[in-house]
């Protein structure tokens, strides 16, 4: 009996420590998956706020810098083309609009692209070509003396004796007039103006007095007949004027015909006479003086022709008033002629059998140039497209804008300062302290530019459509004025990065102001911000000579 119970209590003893064995074992299991959850928990939430930020902001950082070099090298295509004047041109690029991810715990950020705000404009004042300004008709008034004379229209009788006369001669419908002199010295200062060369005043003078005559006319598109019945010492004529037409008959024996002309489009004719001397001083260009063609019977006529010149060298006084534009012509077989060129002083000619060229073109070197003034032209280009905005919705960085704006690269991060990646071609020339020349180049974008938006690739397609060149300097014919601005205006919502650009770019850097909002002009940037309006004022002065203006417009979309 008792062996037995022995037994039966031995082995209810052993299934019980087992029990509680398995029971530990199980416990420990829990404890370590549990620790083995904690640890992969606590390395995926070290890597969502470590790791994973960080990767994110070097893939929206590199994503930042495509999308520059993507606008730079679109800029760098559309200077390109402008340069070479490759109208027509088709140029695209691609501007990527997503950004690298991090699959699955974060996708790519988004960009979108849409047009610019703002607008550019261009002013300055342009010199040239030259006018001509002969002296006003009212500064010679009317009167002298008139015994003698009488004027029924449209003729004009002078009689016997001496006269100093001074008519302006009028009408409202242009007719043709005409002056008859007898004996005596005459002095007539007439004024009349053609309104064109089909509709010229006409004005014929006749002369029979033995004296010397003296005629002075003044007005544009005249047409003049001198005719000369007797002999005379001198016959003194001048024309100021331009599109005159003036022709001197001479049968007169030994008279000198001194012919002074003063006008542009001037043209004179000389007949054949015997023993006549025709001298003539030509202030203008494209003048022509024709010389008789038929020979008298001694061949006793000559014809010298002077194209007056000055001596000075300024711009803005045309060389020797432009005299390789006028033309004399004649035949040798009428009598000695001689032309001579670019006279600027006394100069005693030398006879030759027939037309010669003598001297060289005198450079002008004075601004006073007889009769001659330059006139003042205003230039103005204004409200070209400033270009487009790629926005960047950047998750682990601040959101930024890369912008191609009037023409420059820039980049505006909310919160900073804009700044300027790839300045304008915006550029001057500087000898020793002064500017000589600027050269400035506008792109101007026309079309529509739909906004995209998303992780894809948008390309924006452009192609060349005109350009628009303005070379200005002192040998063009035109030129800047002196005393006067060039003006840039860029209304911009990105005025920080050109007040910055301009004023760490030499000679640009005190030529700057910026008007608008502070955050505008200085910062802080947000996206959809305020306009600022940034204005660069070059003065010309006495040594900013040259300007080169190029305005590059271009068709623009997405594609």
């Amino acid at each position: 009996m008792y062996s037995i119970v022995e037994v039966k209590v031995s082995r209810r003893r052993r299934s019980l420590r087992k029990w509680r064995l398995r029971g530990r074992r199980g416990q420990v299991a829990a404890v370590a998956t549990i620790l083995g959850l904690l640890l992969v928990v606590t390395v995926i939430a070290n890597y969502l706020t470590t790791t994973l930020p960080s990767q994110m902001s070097v893939n929206d950082l590199n994503h930042v810098v495509q999308v520059e070099n993507e606008v730079g090298r679109l800029q760098a295509l559309l200077e390109a083309a402008s340069s070479v004047g490759a109208v027509g041109a088709q140029l695209t690029q691609p501007i990527t609009l997503g950004s690298a991810g991090a699959p699955p715990f974060a996708g790519a950020d988004s960009a979108s692209i849409e047009r610019s705000t703002g607008v550019s404009s261009f002013t300055t004042s342009l010199t040239g070509p030259l006018t001509y300004t002969p002296p006003k008709a009212s500064a010679w008034g009317a009167g002298g003396d008139l015994a003698g004379c009488t004027f029924v229209s449209p003729t004009l009788t002078c009689l016997a004796g001496w006269h100093n006369l001074t008519y302006n001669i009028t009408a409202a419908v242009l007719t043709s007039y005409s002056v008859t002199t007898n004996l005596g010295a005459y002095f007539l200062n007439i004024s009349d103006s053609g309104t064109s060369t089909a509709l010229p005043a006409t004005i014929a003078v006749t002369a029979s007095g033995s004296q010397a005559l003296n005629l002075l006319l003044l007005g544009n598109y005249d047409k003049v007949t001198v005719t000369l019945l007797t002999a005379a010492s001198t016959v003194n004529l001048t024309v100021i004027g331009n599109n005159d037409s003036i022709t001197i008959s001479n049968t007169g024996l030994s008279s000198q015909v001194d012919l002074t002309e003063v006008g542009a489009y001037d043209s004179t004719a000389f007949s054949a006479a015997t023993n006549v001397t025709y001298v003539a001083a030509i202030y203008g260009l494209h003048d022509s003086v024709a010389a008789p063609t038929t020979a008298e019977s001694n061949a006793a006529t000559s014809v010298l022709v002077y194209y007056i010149g000055f001596a000075s060298t300024a711009a803005t006084c045309p060389s020797d008033n432009l005299a390789s534009s006028d033309s004399v012509s004649g035949s040798s077989t009428a009598g000695s002629y001689i032309a001579i060129y670019n006279v600027s002083s006394s100069f005693t000619p030398t006879a030759v059998a027939d037309w010669s060229q003598e001297g060289l073109v005198v450079t002008p070197a004075s601004a006073n140039c007889a009769f001659f003034a330059p006139s003042v032209v205003p230039l103005s280009l204004g409200g070209s497209a400033a270009g487009f905005t790629v926005h960047l919705f950047n998750t682990y960085l601040p959101q930024a804008d890369v912008a191609f704006d009037e023409g420059g690269v820039v980049y505006a991060q909310s919160g900073g300062v804009p700044i300027m990646l790839d300045g304008p071609a915006i550029s001057a020339t500087v000898v020793g302290s002064a500017v000589t020349s600027v050269s400035i180049w506008f792109p101007v974008f026309v079309g529509s530019l739909a906004t995209d938006s998303g992780v894809s690739t948008a390309e924006i397609a452009t192609q060349l459509l005109f350009l628009n060149t303005i070379d200005l300097t002192p040998s063009s014919g035109t030129w800047l004025a002196v005393d006067s601005n060039i003006v840039l205006t860029i209304q911009t919502p990105y005025a920080a990065a050109w007040a910055g650009f301009f004023n760490s770019t030499t000679p640009f850097n005190s030529e700057w102001s910026c008007s608008g909002p502070t955050t505008a002009c200085s910062g802080p940037y947000s996206s959809g911000g305020p306009l600022g309006t940034v204005t660069l004022t070059i003065p010309t002065g006495s040594h900013l000579t040259a300007l080169n203006l190029q305005v590059a417009t271009f068709s623009i979309s997405l594609i």
